[in-house]
């Protein structure tokens, strides 16, 4: 049975992830489409399958919240290390100095073609 047809039967639209388990109880039990449907309508089956994906779905986030709140503890212990201050710093350094060398390297390639005043209001952030 597809999934349209399914729906057509049940009067209610279903999710894929639902539709797959229903998929796989009707191909597992003996019953024509009809009667499958006016059995899950019957039983609540649908139902119990959406709550058992809600389930299914909250433990996975509690999980991601987890991992997440655990590799945030963990960048927080190591950035309070001085090696690891030292490194932060030196990396915006770095930064300062290629975003400095971009500049200057932007502006010698307008040099010949640009007033100075254009090239100050390039380095004051006022237009490119």
């Amino acid at each position: 049975m597809q999934k349209e047809e399914f729906e057509a039967r049940l009067g209610v639209e279903v999710t894929g992830s639902v539709y797959d388990r229903v998929e796989a109880l009707y191909m597992a039990g003996p019953d024509d489409k009809d009667t499958f449907v006016t059995k899950l309508k019957r039983k609540g089956t649908v139902v119990a399958i959406q709550n058992e994906i809600i389930r299914e779905l909250e433990k996975k986030i509690a999980r991601t919240e987890t991992y997440l709140t655990a590799a945030k503890a963990r960048h927080s212990a190591s950035y309070e290390r001085p090696q690891a201050q030292e490194a932060h710093r030196r990396a915006e350094e770095i930064l300062d100095s290629n975003t400095y060398y971009g500049n200057n390297h932007y502006l010698m390639g307008l040099e010949g073609s640009v007033t100075c005043q254009y090239a100050l209001e390039y380095l004051r952030g006022e237009q490119l």
